[in-house]
């Protein structure tokens, strides 16, 4: 996380307040940062590239290190940047040239490869590039509006460790002015609650991709229907019932599904199977498996089951040939 504690918020966060005060007396180190998305630009062309900016403290890191291409030192100095080797590929310069941000000129002091907490930031696909705050306050841009993550980070001092109530306090200071809480110590708790957060959002994607599945397979029954418009009103014809004709198409799209679902099952039960390997054979563990033929089945009811919905409309539109 950066920090024993960290406290985000996509607001600026105070840091003048009694609590943190009485923590940084006692020996407790307290460091803030930000991202951001900026566009950098080349000081000798017109090139110009968007960049993931991280500002930070002259404290940073708290812990670990950062990793400078050719094993060079790390250390942040006024009007400097770090950047990743993309940044300087897409403005086609070098380490020691410069570059521009807001009217103001930044010479790039080495090729960043890896910084220690950088996962807690989240994805970005923009090449990142480090800079002090002290230099950040200087540009003359009004970043009020960007969308930015602000962080504060706290290290605890060796020699009075955050106490059992320190931590409640802090954690209780957190939900009061709405900031997301992260407590290093509490590790397993904070991986759960971060494989949560991915599991909601697996959610979330899914039922939006099922949701425009649904769509496309309404679309496409409807030139289904258009193609064999003919056909059924022949079928009704010669004295097949309006339930006769959907019970037809029901089973051949129903069966549709049925393949499709088991199909589907049957490859993530096996590439489970895979990944289960590779797992007991870091971690040491024997993981058990639940029954692959049972997996295959509900993949089939699911996929009979969602194709018979999603169906539905063409269904009832099969009443209307005549």
């Amino acid at each position: 996380t950066g920090g024993d504690i960290v406290f985000s918020s996509p607001y600026r966060i105070a840091t003048a307040t009694p609590l943190l005060t009485s923590l940084s007396s006692k020996g407790a180190v307290i460091s803030e940062g930000r991202s951001l998305q900026v566009v950098f630009g080349a000081k000798n062309s017109s090139s110009t590239v968007a960049a993931q900016l991280r500002v930070v403290s002259a404290l940073f890191p708290l812990y670990g290190d950062v990793s400078i291409a050719g094993g060079d030192s790390f250390l942040m100095g006024d009007r400097g940047i770090y950047g990743e080797k993309t940044f300087l590929e897409k403005l086609g310069v070098s380490v020691g040239d410069t570059v521009t941000i807001g009217g103001k000129d930044f010479f790039v002091r080495g090729i960043l490869e890896k910084e220690p907490d950088s996962v807690s930031l989240g994805i970005s696909f923009a090449p990142k590039v480090l800079m002090l705050d002290r230099d950040f306050a200087t540009l003359p841009v009004d970043f009020s509006q960007s969308r930015t993550n602000y962080k504060l980070y706290l290290k605890q001092s060796q020699a009075n460790p955050f106490t059992s109530k320190d931590i409640e306090t802090l954690k209780t200071y957190a939900q009061t002015n709405k900031l997301r809480f992260d407590d290093a110590t509490d590790g397993p708790n904070s991986v759960i609650r971060g494989i949560s957060s991915v599991k909601d959002f697996i959610g979330i994607a899914l039922a939006v991709t099922l949701f425009l599945v649904v769509i496309n397979i309404g679309a496409n029954l409807v030139y289904v229907l258009a193609r064999f418009r003919k056909t059924i009103a022949l079928l009704k014809i010669h004295g097949a019932t309006t339930r006769e004709v959907q019970y037809i198409f029901l089973t051949l799209l129903g069966g549709v599904g049925a393949i499709a679902g088991g199909l589907g099952a049957g490859v993530s039960v096996s590439v489970t199977g895979i990944i289960r390997t590779v797992v007991e054979g870091v971690a040491d563990i024997t993981l058990v498996p639940i029954s692959g033929f049972l997996v295959i089945l509900l993949g089939a009811m699911f996929g009979y089951i969602f194709v018979t919905i999603s169906s539905l409309p063409f269904l009832f539109a099969v009443r209307k040939v005549t």
